[in-house]
């Protein structure tokens, strides 16, 4: 299934969206993490993760969307999500060691409660 294609509603406790949003053009991540929110439960936890760097490129004919700390907290704050963490990390894969990744860990906000 495509990200296009998620319709679920609040059904989630946690998305882990490690290495895949990557794959998103940088001009459909809103729309597409706007998609995901609504799939979480309010309170729900959201994990990503992509590469570090500032590009947009293509390797092999496949589309890689980079980030930084900066663009990634950027990101979140316009999904509307709360940020809980944002991490760089080196590749652990065997000849990869000189690839970086930054990844996160957010909250979808919790509606005020009620009395």
């Amino acid at each position: 299934m495509s990200f296009e294609e998620a319709g679920w509603v609040e059904k989630f406790d946690g998305i882990w969206a490690s290495a895949s949003l990557l794959h998103v053009p940088r001009s459909l991540l809103p729309k597409t993490l706007t998609r995901l929110i609504r799939a979480l439960r309010p309170g729900g936890v959201f994990f990503m993760s992509f590469k570090y760097g500032t590009e947009d490129r293509t390797r092999s004919g496949r589309l890689f969307t980079d980030m930084t700390e900066v663009l990634m907290e950027e990101l979140i704050a316009s999904a509307g999500l709360i940020k809980l963490a944002i991490w760089t990390s080196d590749d652990v894969r065997p000849g990869r060691s000189h690839e970086r990744w930054v990844s996160a860990i957010c909250q979808r906000i919790k509606p005020a409660s009620s009395g």
